[in-house]
């Protein structure tokens, strides 16, 4: 008896320490980060796209690590650390996104 008790308690243990957050944009609310505007800003030199919340436009360093279909003046939940970097486009902070969801979730053209 003593034995099955320590085989679930580590069983248990182990199924709790492997899970991980997942950033999948087919789960329901992977992302509970702040609302935020996107913006195509590529028109400008030396940038492309950025966020824009409360007329503060915050420039994303890596966009292209997400599977998220990106489109100007659409509405996305944003987690992101802010970073200290040199930026071209120099609009706003220059931040690093820990997490992306797009508010709409059906196809817009």
């Amino acid at each position: 008896m003593k034995y099955i008790t320590l085989l679930l308690g580590l069983t248990l243990t182990l199924g709790f320490v492997s899970c991980k957050k997942s950033h999948n944009t087919d789960d329901p609310l992977p992302c509970d980060g702040e609302l935020m505007l996107l913006k195509d800003r590529s028109g400008l030199d030396g940038c492309t796209w950025v966020f824009e919340k409360d007329s503060t436009q915050f420039e994303p360093t890596n966009l292209d690590s997400f599977d998220v279909p990106l489109r100007d003046q659409q509405l996305y939940y944003v987690e992101y650390d802010t970073i200290n970097a040199m930026s071209i486009c120099m609009v706003g902070p220059v931040i690093e996104v820990t997490c992306l969801k797009p508010l709409l979730l059906e196809p817009h053209d």
